[in-house]
């Protein structure tokens, strides 16, 4: 299969599905079973504000959902996250 074909169903599945609203319902479903999981990714955010300089460039490897990304990407610091 080409390069350029896979490309194309790529873009076109993508353009039909709402990441944020899959995201947002992952989330709540995973609040049932971790109470304080909003607490856990503030506190792994809290130890980055702590340990790096205030811009830097936090690299996503998809290997979730994006919880984390996504939450890293509403801080209002100058770091970059790329996914």
């Amino acid at each position: 299969m080409s390069e350029a074909l896979v490309d194309e169903r790529t873009d076109a599945w993508q353009q039909h599905f709402d990441w944020p609203a899959w995201l947002q319902r992952w989330d709540a479903q995973q609040t049932g079973y971790l109470p304080d999981r909003e607490q856990r990714f503030q506190a792994m955010l809290d130890v980055l504000a702590v340990l790096l300089p205030e811009t830097f460039v936090a690299l996503d490897l998809a290997c979730g959902a994006g919880a984390i990304s996504q939450r890293h990407s509403a801080l209002p610091t100058s770091a970059l996250c790329r996914c």
